[in-house]
């Protein structure tokens, strides 16, 4: 799958079909920061939803790939915000994200966008191997299709990361969920 393609829509999971937590990890405002990992087809992806801008509340967004002209309003980069461009299918790999996230003081990534089975897995267990906490949101993650998706976040789930809901980090985050 070229990483510019857009998934074909399908049904989130559900917030109360997430895979049990196995990490006891509790996202705290002042160490996390978003991660928002392909952009561009974000907001088309599966039924369209995203946690929404972190910096409006406070939080640091870091966006990863695409042409930032493309990214939907309420991810668009905005001053203090950080771009990176991987060139591998974790966000942490040949770029600056490790150090962005020490500077910011930040260890725990909140992971959104597409190709769960690929880039989301790989940052989230990269993350781990680093001593983070990376929680990927369950419902503002897609993939190719269903089954790929949640293979993704039951592995995530079982071996290295926290697996929440929109509602569940915008909640944390201290704004609405998104639609």
């Amino acid at each position: 799958m070229d990483r510019t393609e857009t998934p074909a829509p399908y049904a989130m999971p559900d917030p109360g079909a997430l895979p049990a937590d196995r990490s006891g990890w509790v996202i705290e405002p002042a160490r996390a920061a978003l991660l928002v990992l392909n952009p561009p087809v974000l907001y088309t992806l599966a039924d369209g939803r995203a946690v929404g801008r972190g910096t409006a509340f406070g939080h640091p967004v870091l966006l990863r790939d695409g042409d930032a002209r493309e990214v939907a309003e309420e991810i668009r980069p905005q001053v203090g915000d950080g771009l990176l461009t991987a060139k591998r299918f974790s966000a942490f790999a040949g770029t600056r994200l490790r150090q962005r996230l020490g500077e910011l003081g930040r260890d725990q990534p909140v992971i959104t966008g597409v190709f769960a089975r690929t880039q989301k897995l790989l940052t989230a267990a990269d993350a781990a191997m680093q001593d983070m906490e990376p929680f990927v949101v369950a419902d503002a993650v897609a993939d190719r299709a269903p089954d790929q998706h949640r293979m993704a976040v039951e592995w995530i789930a079982a071996t290295c990361g926290a697996v929440r809901s929109v509602t569940g980090v915008a909640d944390v985050f201290g704004g609405p969920p998104a639609p």
